[in-house]
């Protein structure tokens, strides 16, 4: 049987491409390289937020995620353009290739070369290319668009190939189709979160940031909470409140949206406003002494 077809600068770049999600080293220095990498984004958005909220820690393991299974595609794509660019044919190079039962004769311009398939070992595919994996490194490259029909091709693959050898295309077809459904599937919870995040958590973020910054000004534990409108005795603020600290409480509770005032939380947060003013009639008394 002859095999014959053109190779071009896209066959190359699929072979490197799968020689770096099928070959064992490449494909474990990529899966560490991501586990890092979403880790990393994991603890810098902690830091940067520090929350234990189950609504906020999904959506920075959602980021995660997504931050590491980017980079697998990333950094293939870096290192495939920083290749030297030499080495890939500028124009469209001829190959024959003869098939026997001893193995395949390669015919092209720059060369020839004859493997066994004794030696080969591992056959490879995507979507447009067969990789043919030889020992001690030649690889053949059989575009799917040749004189043969991909059919034909498969056939001869699965006559002198040994059946352990050969790569399943539909299997890595559906690996590929599992990470668009997976990354679909992130990106609506992702979006499902932060919706709740912004609708119905936010708004008490605020007020509970509002509620520890008014706190933080008097010696009483939880005056906030405490707070009774009918109360006659003042709560006292702390020895070290300065203007500082309280401009910024004053300014937390101010960031309280009107449209995040409910029944439920009305009292507490005439409360903070009615303590901010307290703490500023004090410094203001402290002050003048």
């Amino acid at each position: 049987m002859y095999i014959k077809g053109v190779l071009a600068k896209e066959n190359i770049e699929a072979l490197l491409k799968n020689v770096f999600i099928t070959t064992g080293k490449f494909k474990n220095q990529l899966t560490n390289l991501s586990i890092l990498a979403g880790a990393i984004i994991f603890i810098v958005l902690f830091m940067v937020k520090p929350s234990f909220q189950p609504v906020q820690l999904s959506i920075y393991v959602i980021l995660a995620i997504f931050v590491a299974m980017s980079v697998s595609t990333i950094i293939q794509k870096v290192l495939i353009r920083k290749l030297n660019m030499e080495d890939f044919p500028n124009e469209s190079e001829s190959f024959i290739l003869h098939i026997t039962e001893n193995g395949i004769h390669e015919k092209k311009e720059k060369g020839n070369m004859l493997l066994e398939w004794a030696d080969i070992e591992r056959v490879s595919s995507d979507e447009k290319n067969f990789f043919l994996y030889f020992n001690k490194g030649p690889i053949i490259i059989i575009p799917k668009d040749t004189t043969i029909p991909k059919a034909k091709v498969t056939e001869m693959l699965s006559t002198y190939v040994d059946p352990e050898k050969m790569e399943s295309a539909p299997k890595a077809e559906k690996k590929r189709l599992k990470k668009r459904v997976i990354s679909l599937g992130l990106l609506l919870v992702f979006v499902l979160l932060c919706v709740i995040q912004f609708l119905f958590i936010g708004s008490q973020d605020i007020i509970k940031t509002a509620k520890d910054e008014v706190n933080a000004l008097f010696v009483e534990e939880d005056a906030a909470e405490n707070w009774n409108v009918n109360e006659e005795e003042a709560y006292t603020i702390k020895d070290s409140v300065d203007w500082q600290q309280v401009k910024r409480a004053e300014k937390a509770v101010n960031a309280i949206d009107t449209v995040d005032i409910t029944d439920e939380n009305y009292l507490l947060i005439f409360a903070l406003q009615m303590l901010v003013l307290e703490a500023e009639g004090q410094l203001e008394e402290r002050e003048g002494e």
